[in-house]
């Protein structure tokens, strides 16, 4: 909420500075920064510019991840693994449902696919907590691991060991994944069209 006491054309300044590979993820801060002070006070001006920066921030976050950190060496085989299922990954952050009340409407979904795919979560924080209290809504089958903070190219080699076919990403800007997306862990990387929301080449 910071944003909103700084004039946009300053922060269209920081939004399209250059940033060394080193700095990259300031800018996927600063989209969520910018984001939290949308629809705080009536300013639609504000808000309407501010939108457009904090889009712009993640997506040239994504770009400049996919510049710096793709991975040299394709992470998955040419071939895909045998099997019928789809094999879906989804990525979640435990704490954006916690104190909610309630199960998210993407847990439906995927009690709707279940039959027919083989299902992972990929749980940023507390994951005990998280499929304790969601564990009524998931997919008996549904298999679950922890991410660590700051995911890297070896959290990218853990998840295409699984020879996924969609990564789905429901975390966006909250978390610092440019770097796993961007080695292309999946054959189809999709993520939440929220805003702000990460564009290609980081996704497709």
């Amino acid at each position: 909420q910071v944003a909103r006491f700084v004039e946009p054309r300053l922060l269209e300044r920081a939004v399209e500075r250059d940033v060394a590979a080193g700095d990259v993820d300031d800018l996927r801060l600063l989209a969520a920064a910018i984001a939290h002070g949308i629809g705080t006070d009536g300013d639609g001006a504000f808000d309407e510019a501010a939108r457009a920066l904090a889009q712009r921030a993640a997506t040239r976050y994504g770009a400049l991840c996919v510049e710096h950190f793709a991975s040299d060496v394709p992470l998955l085989g040419a071939r895909r693994a045998a099997g019928d299922s789809a094999r879906i990954i989804v990525l979640v952050d435990a704490a954006t449902t916690a104190g909610t009340g309630g199960a998210p409407a993407w847990m439906a979904a995927l009690r709707a696919v279940a039959a027919d795919a083989d299902l992972a979560l990929a749980i940023f924080g507390d994951a005990v907590a998280f499929i304790e209290r969601h564990r009524a809504s998931l997919p008996a089958a549904v298999r679950a691991t922890l991410m660590p903070a700051r995911p890297d190219i070896e959290s990218a080699r853990s998840l295409a060991s699984l020879d996924p076919d969609l990564l789905l990403d429901l975390t966006g800007p909250a978390r610092g994944i440019g770097p796993l997306l961007a080695a292309r862990p999946a054959r189809r990387i999709a993520t939440i069209a929220g805003a702000p929301h990460y564009a290609p080449p980081l996704v497709d």
